[in-house]
């Protein structure tokens, strides 16, 4: 066991001779053992260890007594403690946090003001496999399934390959005692009841469960390192007049797409939950924006994707269109003839048919107030009002939205399909297909 310590200690480089160590100590087996163990191997480093114990105003004469016996153990074994307390309740509430939030930013706030070089924790294997469980019910991503990492800047957790039950038994070798947080048995909240109902019925199907856990988070944080490299690089190439490309992100491999918008996402203090993410892709590929917060926006809708404190209304425009390419406000589109059977099936909600229209009355403009779309798929005709509307287009968007029109009717609205009058049916021998082309300042 003890060599499975210095193992984690060495491969993650987590020890540096005479550094200045804080170690997180409330008392707890997982505490103890992580205390006990940097005291015996202090020489071998040449570190200086200090405790740091946190009350936390919650647990009333427990924490009290929690912090007698952090007291006489550092004093037993000759380690410096630093005790501190707060109010975490009243500080959540002043917040609007959660208290398990509140608790774990004073924490480490406090462990990086006793000014050491790195931050021990005691976090374990089992907490490793809880954290993951815990993620996967909320939903997320490959980082949050990537669970604790064993390092990440000055904290280092030299226990993160150990269980518990290999701490207990740690503890019961050196004849160590500890204290128990009574609120570690309440099911009352969302981890208890993973560790205590859920992770004893994943480990009668395979005793192993914690350390695969632990073996998988290894393989998923080596990916996310790659994933992470390729998303920097494509950021970086991406950047453009205080924005991102939009083309450029839309160009790339979908898993750095979506990572890529998680990243511009959190860099603006936005939570890059999956919902918001998908928002975010979703706006991208129809040229819209979104909204984050009551003034923050999230703006697709020209070619240079950035976050704007108030939406941009745009004016009504129109462009006459042929044959070829036509330079819109919202993007270049080609029209091209074609014979109907050389139009893919899975494009044809974007072509139509050419004998159906007048060449010369083609035009790409934003809505009018009097359109009228037909569904030719739905069966439906509405006006486009309702349809925008329906389609949750903010109103200071939906003339950033390209119509192509012959005459006064409605050939086709993008990112919907063609209209039932001019769309291509068993009778179209000839058909036009519209395409969207890159920006020729991208080509």
């Amino acid at each position: 066991m003890t060599n499975k310590i210095i193992e984690t200690i060495e491969r993650f480089e987590m020890l540096s001779h005479g550094d200045a160590v804080a170690v997180g100590f409330s008392g707890g087996a997982d505490s103890v053992c992580l205390l006990h163990f940097l005291s015996r191997i202090r020489d071998r480093y040449a570190i200086l260890l200090k405790a740091v114990h946190i009350n936390h105003g919650i647990r009333g004469t427990e924490a009290k007594r929690d912090e007698e016996f952090a007291r006489v153990f550092c004093k037993k074994n000759d380690i410096e403690l630093e005790v501190f307390a707060f109010d975490v309740p009243s500080l959540a509430k002043e917040n609007g946090i959660g208290l398990e939030e509140c608790g774990r930013r004073i924490r480490y706030e406090t462990f990086e003001s006793v000014g050491c070089d790195k931050i021990a924790v005691a976090h374990t294997a089992s907490d490793n496999a809880e954290t993951v469980l815990f993620n996967l019910s909320r939903g997320c991503g490959t980082k949050g399934i990537a669970g604790i990492p064993p390092k990440r800047g000055k904290i280092i957790r030299p226990l993160i390959n150990l269980t518990r039950e290999d701490v207990e038994r740690y503890c019961a070798y050196y004849g160590l005692e500890f204290v128990n947080d009574s609120s570690n048995s309440s099911l009352d909240y969302s981890r208890n009841k993973i560790r205590h109902l859920i992770v004893p019925v994943l480990k009668e199907i395979n005793l192993s469960f914690e350390k695969n856990v632990s073996t998988f988070c290894e393989i998923v944080s080596r990916e996310n390192c790659f994933l992470d490299s390729n998303v920097e690089k494509l950021l970086i190439d991406s950047f453009e007049n205080g924005g991102y490309s939009k083309s450029k992100l839309l160009n790339a491999d979908e898993a750095l797409l979506y990572r890529a918008i998680g990243r511009i996402l959190e860099e603006n203090d936005i939570d890059a939950d999956s919902v918001t993410v998908e928002l975010c892709v979703h706006a991208l590929n129809v040229s819209t924006s979104v909204q984050l917060k009551k003034d923050l926006f999230f703006d697709a809708s020209g070619t240079i994707v950035f976050f704007r404190s108030a939406p941009v209304s745009f004016k009504s425009w129109k462009v006459e269109a042929s044959l070829g390419k036509t330079q819109t406000p919202f993007g270049i589109f080609e029209l091209k003839k074609l014979p109907v059977s050389d139009i893919p099936l899975e494009k044809r909600d974007n072509a139509f048919d050419f004998e159906k229209i007048n060449p010369s009355e083609l035009v790409f403009r934003s809505r009018k107030e009097s359109d009228r779309f037909s569904d030719p798929v739905r069966k439906v005709s509405k006006s486009v009002k309702k349809l925008f509307i329906e389609s949750k287009i903010p109103s200071h968007l939906r003339n950033a939205v390209p119509i192509l029109s012959c005459g006064d009717e409605i050939v086709w609205i993008k990112g919907f399909r063609c209209d039932s009058k001019y769309s291509i049916n068993s009778q179209t021998r000839t058909a036009v297909i519209i395409e969207e082309k890159e920006n020729e300042q991208d080509d």
